[in-house]
């Protein structure tokens, strides 16, 4: 399976001046590390979609498979967000050539059966929204905390892997592939 984001967030989950609060920052000292607590906020929130296995704000993904049977990665994925299935560069009709089915809080898409399948192209829309309010507040919490735990141990990343933080651990996606 190959995955790719055509399109990423265009948001961000927190603003500086609720970071600088939250880190207890005074307004110079926020202003002069800006850049560098937007790349906490990008790092800390790429770190939990990959643990959890979703997409926290919308983003455009395109998956390509070989299976019949496609189980959409990164969810939550709803059917309206589904903007195209091809195969060998031919858009496929639902229901007559696909299926989708709902799956947990993401989509099914099932082919028909072939001994020589070509590569399945779906892309698709995945996220809990656009903005921030439409996040669920323990999967905003678990990213502040991360970020926390990045500003005051230097950025460090492997310090992440090291916590077991279970606030959003409800919203990880378990699946054997």
């Amino acid at each position: 399976m190959q995955i790719s984001i055509l399109e990423k967030r265009k948001e961000t989950l927190f603003d500086l001046a609720f970071l600088s609060s939250y880190l207890r920052l005074g307004p110079e000292q926020a202003l002069n590390l800006k850049s560098y607590l937007e790349h906490l906020v990008e790092v800390a929130t790429d770190w939990t979609q990959e643990r959890l296995g979703k997409t926290i704000l919308s983003q455009t993904i395109k998956v390509v498979h070989r299976n019949n049977d496609i189980l959409l990665p990164y969810g939550p994925v709803q059917k309206e967000n589904i903007q195209s299935v091809t195969r060998r560069g031919r858009v496929l009709k639902e229901g007559s050539e696909y299926s989708v089915a709902f799956y947990k809080d993401t989509q099914k898409i099932k082919t028909s059966f072939s001994w020589k399948s070509h590569a399945i192209e779906i892309v698709y829309r995945a996220g809990y929204g656009d903005h921030a309010d439409d996040v669920p507040l323990p999967i905003k919490n678990s990213i502040l905390r991360s970020i926390e735990t990045l500003y005051h141990n230097g950025g460090d990343i492997k310090i992440l892997e090291k916590n077991d933080d279970v606030l959003a651990s409800s919203y990880r996606h378990y699946s054997i592939y």
